[in-house]
């Protein structure tokens, strides 16, 4: 097709509520006849950049066929789609990994009053709760005037929920100073994990006006007597005054400002967690549970349970968020919780699963290449899953280079370099890990992870009360009781060992002391290297 006809083709309208259709500026109508070519259509037109991957289409329009069959189906879709728009066919852009609209090309059309997609029936459950989920979003915003009625802050479009997640971070110095200088590079620092971790908009300036209620952050610095600086971090909502969280940190500073200091990256992580809890209760209130921030939040505390109900639940709400809002973060976490199914043993098929890893692993780098949480769950896969360590370290030193206040970043740094046989190095990383992440919902996690390297470093006793402290926070959380029942049995504690092995007993009905003694399979490699299970008051309790 050559550029003038392409040029004078004109501009396209897609309407997706009401009955769907497509039609051009001077009113022809280009809706397809075939109602999967309006379901991709619609698809595509519902995102905020019209643009979804292959195989996220694919589970929505063809759910109940294999892979392959899908995706020569969207082949065969995309084909008459592209014939049946003629002279407008531009505005289809088809990529091996994704498929979108030209948005200079289209203008995507919805009437809050009227039904979305109303009458459209693919016959696909995947398909229809996608529609749903679309539905109770549309209602959610239609129904507060007021919010659609209030200013939209420069961004256009904006609905209901967008309003809720408008965050403002704003330096207290107003003076060019040492002050102001580390103000500035605490939101350079907060800013980057935000936009990697949460779904909201951020901006560098007062609210004004009355538009909704936005959360405004305010950083202030301040000199410590001579040992650096104090860093205070407040929360609150602009129109009601209502204080939402505060922190502070006293770092200290000898010359450079110390942005790779350990409490300096804590309070990052500390009022971006912050900064996540209170956006998903505001988004609750008003949305009920139609929100991505929400199911991906939610998903969080089911994945780190390691319990195997509630990954598979994580696995679905997280299915739910990515339909919601495409984003790579989604993509990582379902990715991540693979790789604990594969690594703690669940059910399914192992070579299956390796796939799935490797594909959610890849389709997230390619959306956000650069973000830390994304490379850390990749680096995770190399290193756990395809023992390829070169790799693993790779995309681990990428993640801590994109965002040193990510504590998964440091965690995929010290496995790589366990594996690679460096354990005092992976043991300092670690701890600093577990020191980042000591406000986080998930602690366990990093007491665990400490627990494993103070295990490879030799210190037991240290290990050991880490592993406790894990399982306090979440009794039938399993990796700590597996590490107390042999580090209590070595420490002479039997009392002990035998309360956590009777836990794991009922967590694993096929569990015995045995069976983590001589088989190599499960999963304790870290007390088999260090030699703890060929220890003979161990072997006394099998």
């Amino acid at each position: 097709m050559s550029g003038a006809a392409e040029q004078g083709a004109g501009r396209v309208r897609v309407f997706l509520t009401g009955s769907f259709r497509v039609e051009t500026s001077d009113g022809r109508d280009l809706t397809p006849k075939s109602a999967k070519n309006c379901g991709l259509l619609a698809l595509l037109a519902s995102h905020t950049q019209s643009r979804r991957s292959r195989s996220w289409l694919q589970s929505r329009l063809w759910s109940d066929r294999g892979r392959e069959q899908a995706s020569a189906s969207l082949r065969q879709a995309l084909s008459q789609l592209k014939r049946g728009l003629g002279d407008h066919g531009a505005l289809l852009i088809i990529s091996r990994a994704f498929v979108a609209l030209n948005r200079d090309l289209i203008d995507v059309v919805r009437d809050p009053a009227a039904e979305f997609l109303e009458g459209l029936d693919l016959r696909d459950t995947a398909f229809e709760d996608w529609v749903r989920s679309e539905r109770r979003l549309q209602n959610a915003s239609a129904a507060d005037p007021q919010a659609e009625a209030a200013p939209s802050l420069d961004l256009p479009h904006l609905l209901r929920s967008d309003l809720i997640r408008n965050v403002f971070v704003q330096a207290v110095t107003l003076v060019p100073g040492p002050e102001r200088l580390f103000e500035d590079l605490f939101i350079d620092c907060f800013e980057r994990w935000v936009s990697e971790a949460l779904i909201c908009q951020v901006h560098r300036r007062a609210p004004d006006g009355p538009s909704g209620n936005p959360i405004v952050v305010g950083v202030q610095a301040y000199p410590a007597g001579g040992r650096g600086f104090g860093l205070r971090i407040s929360m609150e909502e602009a129109k009601t005054k209502r204080s939402l969280w505060s922190g502070r940190k006293v770092i200290e500073a000898h010359g450079a400002p110390p942005v790779d200091h350990v409490e300096f990256l804590s309070l990052v992580h500390e009022a971006t967690e912050a900064l996540a809890d209170s956006l998903v209760v505001r988004l609750q209130r008003n949305m009920g549970d139609a929100d991505a921030a929400i199911l991906g939040r939610m998903s969080l505390h089911k994945i780190f349970s390691m319990n195997v109900d509630e990954v598979e639940h994580a696995d679905h709400l997280l299915q739910r968020a990515f339909d919601l809002d495409p984003r790579a973060i989604f993509l990582s976490w379902r990715g991540q919780l693979r790789i604990i199914q594969q690594m703690e043993r669940h059910s399914g098929n192992t070579a299956e699963r390796r796939e799935e890893i490797d594909r959610l692993t890849r389709e997230a780098i390619r959306l956000e290449p650069t973000n830390s949480m994304v490379l850390s769950v990749a680096a995770n896969a190399q290193l756990l899953i395809e023992d390829d360590v070169h790799a693993g370290l790779e995309l681990a030193r990428r993640a801590v280079s994109q965002n040193p206040a990510n504590p998964f970043a440091w965690d995929a740094m010290s496995i790589g370099l366990a594996m690679s046989g460096k354990q005092q190095e992976a043991h300092v990383h670690q701890l600093r890990a577990f020191a980042i992440s000591q406000k986080s919902p998930i602690r366990h996690f990093w007491d665990m992870g400490a627990c494993l390297t103070s295990v490879a470093t030799g210190k037991f006793d240290q290990a050991r009360k880490l592993a406790h402290n894990a399982s306090v926070m979440v009794p039938d959380f399993r990796p700590p009781l597996r590490y107390m029942a042999a580090l209590d049995a070595v420490a002479g504690d039997t009392k002990a060992a035998l309360q956590s092995v009777e836990k794991l007993r009922k967590l694993e009905p096929d569990f015995s002391l045995k069976k983590m003694v001589q088989d190599e399979d499960y999963p304790v490699a870290g007390l088999r290297r260090a030699g703890i299970l060929s220890k003979d008051k161990l072997n006394d309790l099998t």
